[in-house]
């Protein structure tokens, strides 16, 4: 339980400035996120080429697949045309997407093995290290018996990640034993520790005895916060299945874990993948719309653009609903989150290209992301082509996003493929 004060101590006697803990959220929603939603369309018209060129603008309206993300617009920066050159890209970035490098999903059922470690564990290893979950990952596919999946996370080449996809797996997981006997053993704990800590103070000198206070102070107010009603965990799930029912009930716990410190790095998945095994049937948002016979929101890959194009916004609306039910619980801890909203699908439900990732950063208001409701398109990375100035990576999001967490790094991806720019985006800072 000291570990973090020794690490901390550490750094103040290096030099290094103490930053206040931030927390970093992925949220994915398969099938793609084309222009139209993502609000591109609305911008004003440019005489130069969007393919080619670099475009910023703060003049654009949210489409309402989007709209229900529209009150944090001022903590929004949207951006559009990342490159990242994937092998085998198809309908997926897979691994490759949070690992900038390897592969994509090709035409598999479950994709390929990752090549490294993926970005949401690279920060779980810096900022997550000393908490009670150092990673707080799930999903929702669309094998109701399925009880975990592999998708999207990696902790190193081959290491690919299960994450439950069922709610009740999830909170068994987390809240399980949240006991009155459980907390008894922890004031044990707690009891022998301080016993520790009062021949701990004797050896410290001034200076470090105050920083021993202030951290178990901070300790001090975790359990209370732990006690308090923001903490206490949420009721169990019904039992009641799919998406709909089940991934609110999913973000709900991954609240409750942020405000509570048991975790700071959150990955949530609906139908990560081959969108044609794994994207889930979306059963309540088709009310009322032109979809209602048919029963349900779906993929709609190959069903025509009017159809895609109609199922994208419905499910894309109940999407960000939910995205923007989750801020608001998150409360004062958003201050300290940064929100990273996309598709792991790209632009559309088929992907040949490697420079169409585009994504919706929320960056609280003492994270140093530069965001301001701007939208950002950068112009294509051609790979047989010298590269476009105007173009920029996903791996440099990946760096940029890292820094303003507190980890610091130049680059990230993996050797093999990625992208041909890399390093913080300079856009953001």
């Amino acid at each position: 339980m000291l570990a973090p004060f020794v690490t901390q101590l550490a750094s103040t006697v290096w030099g290094a400035e103490p930053m206040a803990a931030k927390n970093l959220v992925l949220l994915s929603f398969g099938g793609g996120l084309p222009d139209k939603q993502l609000g591109w369309d609305s911008r004003p018209p440019s005489d130069v080429n969007p393919m080619r060129s670099f475009i910023e603008t703060s003049e654009w309206s949210y489409h309402e697949a989007l709209a229900p993300l529209a009150p944090w617009r001022d903590q929004t920066a949207i951006l559009r045309n990342l490159s990242l050159n994937l092998v085998d890209y198809q309908h997926s970035g897979g691994y490759g997407l949070l690992g900038c490098g390897g592969y994509g999903d090709s035409e598999r059922t479950e994709g390929h093995a990752p090549v490294g470690i993926t970005f949401d564990q690279l920060v779980a290893e810096r900022v997550g290290a000393q908490t009670p979950v150092r990673s707080l990952l799930f999903g929702i596919d669309a094998d109701v018996n399925r009880a975990t999946n592999e998708m999207l996370f990696a902790r190193a080449a081959d290491q690919p990640i299960s994450y439950p996809v069922q709610a009740a797996r999830l909170f068994d997981m987390l809240f399980a034993d949240a006991s009155v006997s459980q907390q008894a053993i922890d004031r044990r704990v707690l009891a022998r520790v301080n016993a520790d800590v009062n021949s701990l103070r004797q050896r410290l000198a001034a200076s470090e005895r105050a920083q021993l206070d202030s951290y178990l102070a901070s300790l001090d107010a975790f359990d209370r916060r732990r006690s308090s009603t923001q903490c206490l965990a949420p009721g169990a799930p019904t039992g009641e299945r799919g998406a709909v029912k089940e991934f609110p009930v999913m973000l709900d716990m991954a609240a409750t874990a942020l405000r509570c410190g048991l975790t700071r790095v959150v990955g949530g998945v609906v139908g990560g993948g081959n969108t044609h095994y794994h994207f889930p049937a979306l059963i309540g948002p088709h009310i009322g719309t032109e979809l209602e016979a048919q029963g349900y929101v779906g993929e709609h890959g190959h069903d025509g653009p009017e159809l895609y194009d109609s199922a994208r916004t419905i499910g894309w609306k109940w999407f960000s609903s939910e995205v923007a039910r989750f801020l608001e619980l998150l409360g004062p801890t958003l201050d300290d989150t940064v929100v990273v909203v996309f598709s792991d699908g790209a632009h559309a439900h088929h992907n040949l290209e490697n420079s169409n990732w585009r994504f919706v950063v929320i960056a609280g208001r003492n994270v140093p992301i530069r965001t301001g409701g701007r939208m950002l398109s950068f112009g294509w990375d051609v790979g047989w082509e010298p590269l476009n100035p105007d173009s920029r990576a996903v791996a440099s999001l990946w760096v940029t996003i890292a820094r303003a967490l507190g980890v610091s790094i130049d680059t990230f991806g993996s050797e093999l493929g990625g992208a041909r720019t890399n390093g913080p985006l300079r856009e953001l800072t």
